[in-house]
C-alpha cells in the first residue's frame, strides 16, 4: 500500500482529531480495496501472476482467473463468495475487508468521490483474466454550466458587496432620499 499511494494523487485531509493527517480519503480506499481484492480472488491455481501496473495516468490490477459473474452483476453489489476465504479472514481482521460482495461498490463509489472517472473491469477478455483499470482522468466537465456559475458567483458577491454600502450610506445619513 504504501509503493502504491506514491503514485495516487491525494488531497490533504486532517483526521477528526484535528491534529493529525488522514488516509482515510476515496483514493486510497479505492486503492485499498483492489488491492485487498487482487488478493483474496487470485485463482493461485492459475499459473498466471498477480499484477499491478502503474502507468503515468492509470494503475492497472490484473488478476489470473476470471469472475465468477459476468461485469453488469459484479456492478449491481451481487453477494460474491471470496475465492479464497482463509485470506479474506486475514484481510477482514485488521479491516481492510469487510462483508463479501461490498468491495466493487466501495471501489467505484470512492473512485468517483475521489472525482475520476469510473475504473473500467475486463472480465475473461480475451482471456481468463480480470483487469481493473483506475484512470486519474477528471470527467469532461460542462464548460457552459461552470462559466454561467462563476458569472453568478461573481455578480452574486457584487450584489451583496453593494448592498452593504447602501445600508451603511443608509445608517450614517437616514434622511438620504430613496429613488
Amino acid at each position: 500500500m504504501d509503493y502504491l499511494k506514491r503514485y495516487v494523487a491525494v488531497s490533504f485531509k486532517m483526521s477528526e482529531d484535528g491534529i493529525s493527517l488522514t488516509e482515510n480519503v476515496p483514493q486510497i480506499i479505492a486503492i485499498r480495496e483492489a488491492l485487498v481484492n487482487l488478493l483474496v480472488h487470485r485463482d493461485y491455481f492459475d499459473n498466471g501472476q498477480a499484477a499491478i501496473r502503474i502507468y503515468r495516468d492509470r494503475i492497472i490490477f490484473r488478476n489470473p482467473g476470471a469472475a465468477p459473474f459476468p461485469n453488469k452483476q459484479i456492478l449491481s453489489g451481487c453477494k460474491s463468495v471470496p475465492r479464497n476465504p482463509n485470506i479474506a479472514r486475514v484481510f477482514r481482521l485488521p479491516g481492510w475487508a469487510e462483508i463479501a460482495g461490498s468491495g466493487m461498490m466501495k471501489i467505484f463509489d470512492n473512485w468517483r468521490a475521489a472525482g475520476y472517472v469510473p475504473p473500467v473491469i475486463k472480465n475473461n477478455e480475451p482471456v481468463h483474466w480480470f483487469t481493473f483499470e483506475f484512470s486519474e482522468k477528471v470527467p469532461r466537465l460542462d464548460y457552459e454550466a461552470v462559466s454561467l456559475a462563476k458569472t453568478t458567483r461573481k455578480t452574486t458577491q457584487k450584489q451583496r458587496k453593494m448592498t452593504g454600502i447602501i445600508l451603511l450610506l443608509l445608517q450614517d445619513n437616514p434622511a438620504l432620499p430613496i429613488p
